[in-house]
């Protein structure tokens, strides 16, 4: 997949401090690689459309004070889903993965825990014919994905084998790399699911087209600012963060990752940011991932904050589901 214009990538060029000095800090010790782990998250791909990108919103409103740290699964307790790890198995659906869970979780949000449901990542895989050139499973755009959501609506739809929502999640977890007790994926990966105009679960009870949900406003995207994101999330819940990660990224276990790799960045991956920390006064952006409970930190990652790691901070986008109409 072709790089985003205007993305601008990691350099070997020093960074500038909050405090003025000119440096970037040195490895966590934290992270530990493990070289041994398989090679398919690399297929995990993410395109960027920018004819379709979403404007930049620029907070010009008193901001909060924000806590040293926070965590969106903390202060938002009774949303489940803003918790629960998802396993893309082998199709390259992170970009229908992260925005969809990032939806639902601020659908609950929004609704003060009311609507506890999951937009379905199936349809939006299957239907959004603008968020890839390709078939769904080889890789889609996330703005693309929102503007999908704003426009045509989404149902509902729960993990793989939950038998809840409209349209689930039909393709089952495997092992993204090779860590972990799950079946290997297979190293073709999967097809993407076809676009039904129905509900796919037979025992939901509500009607196909009474389970839409939408947004009354566009999506948009956040200035790479580390106040104005942290705001964001402070204030309406998580985000879809895009980034270009290197292969360490794959055999991530714990710690406060940043690139120890020299080599060019391999992939575009999409995921949800749902809050930010400092741990042995390295800052950090906290994060889920879609490849399942055994990856990382129980499926979640942190990440080097206020430095643009990986251009992390480049491309933070959300929108505000509507939620009205349906309490």
């Amino acid at each position: 997949m072709s790089s985003p214009l205007g993305l601008t990538l990691k350099t070997n060029q020093p960074t500038k401090t909050k405090q003025g000095e000119v440096d970037r800090p040195t490895r966590p010790s934290g992270l530990v690689a493990e070289k041994s782990a398989g090679l398919y998250a690399v297929r995990n791909l993410v395109s960027i459309n920018n004819d379709l990108s979403v404007p930049i919103w620029i907070e010009e409103n008193k901001r909060d004070i924000l806590p040293d740290n926070f965590d969106a699964r903390l202060k938002w307790f009774y949303c489940k889903s803003i918790s629960r790890i998802w396993n893309q198995g082998a199709c390259s659906s992170c970009w229908a993965l992260s925005v969809a869970n990032m939806i639902s979780d601020r659908i609950c949000i929004q609704s003060d825990g009311i609507l506890e449901i999951d937009i379905s990542v199936e349809q939006l895989l299957s239907c959004c014919t603008n968020c890839s050139i390709l078939p769904g499973c080889y890789g889609g755009d996330p703005q693309a994905a929102l503007w999908y959501f704003y426009n045509e609506g989404l149902v509902t739809g729960g993990p793989y084998d939950s038998n809840k929502g409209c349209q689930p999640y039909s393709l089952p977890p495997c092992k993204v790399t090779s860590e972990g007790t799950l079946p290997p994926c297979p190293e073709f990966g999967y097809d993407t699911p076809p676009c039904y105009y129905n509900c796919t679960n037979p025992s939901y009870q509500k009607l196909y087209s009474e389970d839409f949900y939408t947004a009354d406003f566009p999506p948009y995207q956040v200035r790479a600012d580390e106040e104005e994101i942290k705001n964001e999330i402070y204030k309406n819940g998580p985000t879809v963060a895009i980034f270009k990660p290197y292969i360490d990224f794959i055999y991530y276990k714990t710690g406060i990752y940043h690139s120890t790799n020299d080599t060019n960045p391999v992939m575009w991956h999409s995921v949800k940011l749902i809050g930010w920390g400092t741990e042995n006064d390295v800052p950090y952006w906290l994060v889920v991932n879609s490849w399942g409970s055994e990856w990382g930190e129980n499926g979640t990652f942190r990440i080097l904050r206020g430095f643009n790691e990986c251009s992390f901070e480049n491309h933070i986008i959300t929108i505000i589901p509507k939620i009205n109409a349906l309490l």
